[in-house]
């Protein structure tokens, strides 16, 4: 590699580092990030047992989100990051940025080996680097899927050109680990044995030779088993509450109109979100009604062109074949198209135009023409890493994501829903309260909704409102688990203890691995004075989820009432560990350690809640001040 080429790559990482330095300092989001990461009981311990239950695609630990597509490898890239970052969102998204990085290296790469030309290799590179529709896969940690599947995908294609060059074939067998790779991190890689052809017809000319054809297989029964798996993972998948299937030329419709779409925000990308939503209405409007006849002329030009250019037709037809199962052929709610699908094939878009690029300006003589060029060049690199910064910080967190979306598209009731829950999360209820009202006019079949309104209520203690909203989400999904949860937990507060055992007896039915459910449960047994029944309720809670700092907590303070002090003090130990500023468990500690009549250590304890800023019950602290004066 010369210093031209190592120069060039510099760059790239010197502008791609610049450009999403934003995301680094951005919070998780509430769209799927809490699935993934905050709430995925699978990441919290990195152990054999969780590790093999990660890659068991049928495990009922998995949530919903999780389980609807099989990615075992980036669970487990969760899983490791966790180990060593916690919660903190940093770390999750420097890995995010870090993996994008190699991929633009890796796009280099490929490039340079098919064209053996830097500057159309830089060029490719460095619009996949700062793209603004590419910033939804760098800086959204659930969509470390498609990062990290790409990864693998064009480190496939690589050891394959080297394989196909070179004859030697450990570079084969390493392509077929890293096409495994790839189908493990997501299924989007099912498409890799077809764009492998595409490279034998770049390289060779010759995509027919039997022995091309016979390399594939392969590749083909790797695909073939995870489009299985997919299918079976999918079919424990539920569409939203009360949405009719669209009939098949609908959705030939939509999937035409996708790829008008993407090509045209990958030349014009304005008005970016993370939701394009559905047309209204059940009939769709005049342009969707023509895009397969738009698509099918542009495939006719495409199948022309290969008697003149094979790079051009190489290029459409690896964005086609990468766009194919992400134009909602089969749909995918909650929108009809998303950033995140041209992640990879872009880059048959951008090689298109970086190929254009280089024949014009090698083309031109005149110096001052080709300085204009550069000029121009230089321009759109400016141009689309500002727009890509700027994108960055969208994705600050859930009030800004959703703001965005509502701010081009009003009608879109999830973003009024998660908006609302990010305002119950800072306990801004009346705002909560507003935008899940705006959510039920626009989708008022949709139980979530009625189930978040529930809890902004249930946070308000107008308990009354509360009940009804918990019994309208159950009443709409008569499966929603954290309905059950907290319509028990109202319940638990209202001192209805058997209805709210019946509520969390139904949760658990269920969802047998639910940790929250077992404590509520636990809770309720605790006050009932069923104090085995209880235990064994906490134990289990603490077997699916031992970083559950609330359970340690309330089993602790079981281990109190029945004076077995030791084993309280190791549970509010861990509590404190997990959370340090879990304030009740030091109190309840301090407590404890007077109960053993070891007033120092209460004493430190009591110190701790106050440097936390919060006041201790003064004859408490009397009793305490007075034992330590003995």
């Amino acid at each position: 590699m010369g210093k031209k080429n190592i120069l060039l790559i510099i760059l790239i990482i010197f502008i791609n580092i610049i450009t999403f330095s934003p995301s680094i300092q951005n919070n998780l989001t509430n769209w799927d990030d809490l699935d993934y990461v905050t709430e995925n009981i699978l990441i919290k311990e990195l152990t054999w047992k969780n590790i093999i239950d990660i890659f068991n695609f049928l495990n009922p630990a998995s949530n919903l989100h999780v389980k609807s597509l099989y990615t075992p490898l980036v669970i487990l890239s969760y899983a490791i990051e966790y180990h060593f970052f916690g919660n903190n969102p940093e770390g999750y998204h420097i890995t995010n940025l870090v993996i994008h990085i190699i991929n633009c290296l890796l796009v280099f790469w490929i490039i340079l080996l098919i064209t053996r030309d830097n500057m159309t290799s830089f060029l490719v590179s460095i619009l996949f680097a700062i793209h603004p529709l590419h910033v939804e896969s760098v800086v959204w940690i659930t969509e470390r899927k498609d990062l990290l599947y790409s990864l693998f995908f064009l480190g496939t294609i690589i050891s394959y050109i080297y394989y196909k060059e070179t004859k030697r074939m450990p570079y084969y067998y390493i392509s077929l680990v890293l096409f495994l790779l790839s189908l493990l991190s997501k299924p989007m890689g099912v498409t890799l044995p077809f764009i492998l052809l595409l490279f034998d017809y770049i390289m060779s000319g010759n995509i027919y030779d039997k022995k091309n054809i016979k390399e594939k297989i392969p590749y083909m029964l790797l695909a073939s088993i995870f489009i299985v798996i997919t299918l079976i993972i999918m079919s424990f998948y539920k569409p939203p509450e009360g949405k009719v299937p669209y009939p098949f030329s609908h959705n030939i419709c939509i999937a035409a109109y996708n790829i008008i779409f993407y090509l045209y925000k990958l030349s014009w990308p304005t008005k970016q979100s993370a939701i394009y939503p559905h047309p209204e209405g059940n009939s769709l409007p005049l342009f969707f009604l023509i895009s397969p006849f738009i698509v099918l002329i542009f495939i006719t030009v495409v199948i022309l062109s290969v008697r003149y250019t094979k790079k051009i037709s190489f290029a459409i037809l690896f964005f086609l074949i990468t766009i194919l199962p992400v134009i909602q052929l089969i749909p995918v709610p909650p929108g009809i198209s998303a950033d995140r699908y041209t992640y990879i094939p872009s880059i048959g878009y951008f090689y298109i135009l970086s190929e254009m690029f280089v024949w014009i300006y090698r083309k031109k003589t005149n110096t001052r023409l080709k300085t204009l060029l550069i000029i121009l060049l230089i321009f759109i690199i400016i141009t689309l890493s500002l727009l890509s910064y700027k994108r960055t910080l969208v994705w600050r967190d859930s009030i800004t994501l959703w703001s965005d979306v509502l701010k081009n598209y009003p009608e879109v009731w999830l973003a009024w829903n998660n908006r609302g829950i990010a305002y119950l999360e800072k306990n801004d209820y009346d705002r909560a309260i507003d935008d899940f009202n705006h959510s039920i006019k626009l989708d008022p079949g949709n139980g979530e909704t009625y189930y978040n309104l529930g809890n902004a209520y249930y946070k308000k203690q107008e308990y009354d409102k509360s009940l009804k909203n918990f019994n309208l989400a159950l009443r709409l999904n008569n499966s929603h688990i954290k309905a059950y949860i907290n319509r028990g937990n109202l319940y638990y507060k209202t001192g209805n203890y058997e209805l709210a055992l019946s509520d969390f007896n139904k949760a658990l039915t269920l969802a047998p691995y639910s940790y929250i459910a077992y404590t509520a449960r636990g809770n309720v047994y605790f006050d009932k004075k069923e104090y085995k029944k209880s235990l064994s309720d906490y134990n289990q809670s603490l077997k699916i989820a031992p970083d559950f700092a609330e359970t340690y907590n309330n089993r602790g303070m079981l281990y109190g009432v029945i004076k077995e002090y030791d084993k309280a003090i190791e549970d509010f130990t861990m509590a404190v560990t997990i959370n340090p500023v879990f304030i009740e468990a030091y109190y309840n500690r301090a407590i404890t350690w007077s109960h053993k009549k070891e007033y120092d250590k209460a004493w430190e304890d009591i110190e701790k809640i106050q440097k936390l800023g919060y006041q201790v019950d003064k004859q408490f602290m009397q009793k305490h001040d007075k034992e330590l004066k003995k």
